[in-house]
């Protein structure tokens, strides 16, 4: 990455339900069903309290306030493992 460029990042308030489980520096793939866009990118801590989640740096030109996005994240699993999911209404 060239200097003065930023990468991009979802910041989230984990104190929140909204967070949705993701942990700081876990990757993440982001979906803007409004505009197609996506990106690949981590996530960072928010303000505690502040039920923030949003796109941060060069992630935040590819949304808008009010957008509809996906984030998702990954990991492998056995056969026998349990599953959890999460949606945001």
């Amino acid at each position: 990455m060239a200097p003065g460029q930023h990468q991009p990042v979802v910041a989230g308030a984990f104190d929140q339900p909204a967070g949705a489980g993701f942990l700081p520096n876990e990757e993440v793939h982001v979906w803007n069903v409004n505009n197609g866009a996506w990106l690949e990118t981590y996530v960072v801590k928010a303000p505690r309290g502040s039920g923030e989640i949003s796109l941060k740096g060069t992630a935040a030109r590819l949304g808008q306030p009010g957008d509809l996005v996906i984030i998702a994240t990954y990991c492998w699993l056995d056969a026998y493992s349990p599953l959890l999911t999460h949606r945001l209404d």
